[in-house]
């Protein structure tokens, strides 16, 4: 396969994929079609099923989407997009218009009863939830020929194993604040997690903190929090499962709304240039491991929005033993 072919048909797009992202691309795209070469120069047979690992603000979903470009251009694959929540199919079909990528896919929820038939490759965001049950149930409907998982967590909570044919990764996190694809951040520890006490420490330098999302345990906690900061003047949302999220995360990123509370809704996709702190109730040993974190925490604030130059991405959390 002339790689050059390739690169002609990601140049009718507004993308502009940088170095990594290329050697991603080029490097799934031919272990789908069988022109992949491994370090003893053998090609490898066709692979059924690739994961992508790829740090939280890497631009997974342009890969995805120009990967799914390729196979759709060379073989005329017909292109499905699993995630669990609304706002990430929403964000993926924005990221296929924004960069004119123009892959012709469906969405589908990963909760889907009835999911659409006859696809050839389908694409699973946020793939560590690849070994659920729903997921399962897709693809036991769908049975399609890839499938391509985006994740930036290839591990499980309760420990199930992904199984993907083949892995691809190439820089991590710290290579990429390097290269200024994603923006440095400031560590903070608190002595106690409260909705008192983070009231105080955000109201006493709010230009500091700046746009921020609080993460709970609890609704109620949240909600407390939420009084607090309105009864101080700082605009506060609180988004759940049964919140208007869009229209939230909407008024959040107009500026309309300054501070959001929540309880493990915003963890996965969530996508804010604009965010200047994360707040986050973790053991400080737990910091480097903790899945969460990874997933949401390096994410706000990518270079290249002018909205977010110039600053540094903040990160608060209860300072435990």
């Amino acid at each position: 396969m002339d790689w050059s072919a390739l690169q002609a048909l990601l140049q009718q797009t507004h993308a502009e994929p940088r170095p990594y992202q290329t050697r991603i691309i080029e490097k799934t795209a031919r272990m789908f079609l069988g022109y992949y070469r491994n370090g003893a120069g053998e090609t490898e047979p066709a692979a059924r099923s690739v994961m992508i690992e790829s740090p939280t603000g890497s631009g997974k979903t342009v890969m995805g989407l120009l990967i799914a470009k390729v196979l759709q251009q060379l073989t005329g694959a017909k292109v499905g997009w699993v995630a669990m929540r609304r706002n990430l199919l929403d964000q993926v079909q924005h990221e296929n218009h924004r960069h004119d990528i123009n892959v012709d896919l469906r969405t589908i929820s990963m909760f889907e009863k009835n999911p659409p038939s006859g696809l050839d490759l389908l694409v699973i965001d946020e793939a560590q939830h690849d070994a659920s049950n729903s997921c399962s149930h897709l693809h036991d409907v769908i049975q399609p020929k890839w499938i391509l998982g985006l994740t930036a967590t290839p591990f499980r909570t309760d420990h199930v194993k992904l199984c993907f044919d083949k892995v691809v990764n190439d820089a991590g996190i710290h290579q990429l604040i390097q290269d200024g694809y994603l923006s440095r951040f400031d560590h903070y520890t608190l002595p106690r997690w409260e909705a008192a006490s983070l009231a105080d420490t955000y109201c006493s330098d709010p230009e500091r903190w700046g746009k921020s999302i609080f993460f709970f345990h609890m609704v109620e906690e949240c909600v407390a929090f939420q009084r607090l900061m309105i009864d101080r003047g700082i605009t506060c949302d609180v988004v759940t499962g049964e919140t208007d999220r869009e229209g939230q995360l909407e008024a959040f990123r107009r500026g309309d709304v300054r501070v959001l509370a929540n309880c493990m809704v915003l963890t996965e996709g969530f996508d804010d240039p604009t965010l200047q702190t994360a707040w986050d109730q973790m053991k400080a040993r737990e910091a480097e491991s903790n899945r969460k974190w990874l997933r949401t925490k390096p994410r706000p604030d990518r270079p290249e929005h002018p909205e977010s130059l110039g600053k540094d991405f903040l990160v608060a959390r209860e300072h435990w033993t």
